[in-house]
C-alpha cells in the first residue's frame, strides 16, 4: 500500500527536498518544531500542502479500489465457473485480487 509520505514526497522538487532536510536537521524531536518556524519553512519552500493531500487521498483511494475484492453472495453461483452455489464451492477459499 502506498504511504501518505511517499506520495506527499513525489510533487517536491530537488531545492524543496534539500530545504526540508536542513530544515529537520536541526531538529532531533520533532516536538521541538515551533509551529511558526514551520510555517515559515512551508511559505519559503513554496509548498502547495492541500493540493499535495488531495493528491495522496486520491491516489490511495485508487489503490484501495485496486485492491478491493469482488464481494460475493453465499447463494449466487461461484465465481470460478463451477456452476454451484459459492457456499457449497469456494466460500472458504481466499479470492485472489483483480489485477
Amino acid at each position: 500500500m502506498l504511504k501518505m509520505l511517499d506520495i506527499l514526497m513525489e510533487d517536491l522538487t530537488p531545492e524543496q527536498l534539500q530545504k526540508l532536510s536542513t530544515f529537520a536537521m536541526k531538529y532531533k524531536d520533532p516536538k521541538e518544531i515551533n509551529l511558526q518556524e514551520a510555517k515559515k519553512l512551508i511559505v519559503d519552500t513554496g509548498l502547495d500542502i492541500e493540493k499535495m493531500q488531495k493528491r495522496a487521498r486520491k491516489k490511495r483511494a485508487e489503490e484501495f479500489e485496486k485492491n478491493r475484492k469482488p464481494k460475493v453472495g453465499a447463494n449466487e453461483l461461484c465465481l470460478c465457473g463451477s456452476q454451484k452455489k459459492y457456499k457449497k464451492c469456494c466460500r472458504n477459499i481466499p479470492i485472489p485480487n483483480k489485477s
